[in-house]
């Protein structure tokens, strides 16, 4: 597929992914990396730094902070290999933040594509500390020179989100007008309105 086409796929997947996940009322993504790349970068332990499609917070009184890598794609060509990717990211990322003596702004990373990866069998552990420690395993790098630290992983795997869209799931949302009106209605939105 021609780059350009490609680039069309990820933005239209991008507004997708944030009209329905917004649409939950639960989250807001006002930033995206055609647009905002800078507010959708994280800093990773090897002074890298990576750019995930969307960012955001959740719609609580924390408003805990959210980086969404999505994956607008028909085959699970790669998917596995991209994921684990966004698994060491994600752990990279969240090291380095508590390993510089910052305060945890608890970052969660959520994943949504189109298509479901496998192998199946381990679908249910996609989130899991062993998942994020095989896909440390194939990206060394993102560590710089610091070894994986268990706890990390273990609150990693408590922050991350495998979603899975349908786009007939689009005529399960509220529309914009319906949106707008729900958020006045409730109390994690108002003071934000």
């Amino acid at each position: 597929m021609p780059r350009e086409a490609t680039q069309e796929q990820g933005r239209i997947g991008a507004r997708t992914a944030q009209r329905w996940l917004e649409a939950t009322t639960f989250v807001e993504l006002p930033w995206n990396s055609y647009k905002n790349e800078a507010l959708c970068e994280v800093e990773c332990l090897n002074d890298s730094v990576k750019v995930f499609d969307l960012a955001g917070y959740f719609l609580k009184e924390e408003r805990t902070p959210v980086s969404v890598e999505v994956k607008n794609v028909t085959t699970d060509s790669h998917l596995r290999e991209k994921y684990h990717e966004f698994l060491a990211v994600a752990y990279s990322s969240t090291a380095r933040r508590l390993s510089k003596s910052r305060a945890d702004d608890k970052r969660n990373f959520m994943w949504v594509s189109w298509h479901p990866f496998g192998p199946m069998n381990r679908w249910a552990h996609l989130e899991s500390p062993d998942e994020i420690q095989t896909a440390l395993s194939s990206h060394k790098e993102l560590l710089g020179d610091h070894e994986v630290d268990q706890q990390i992983l273990r609150t990693v795997s408590e922050r991350t989100w495998v979603l899975t869209f349908n786009p007939k799931q689009e005529s399960l949302s509220l529309d914009a007008d319906e949106l707008a009106k729900v958020l006045t209605a409730l109390p994690r939105k108002k003071s934000t309105l």
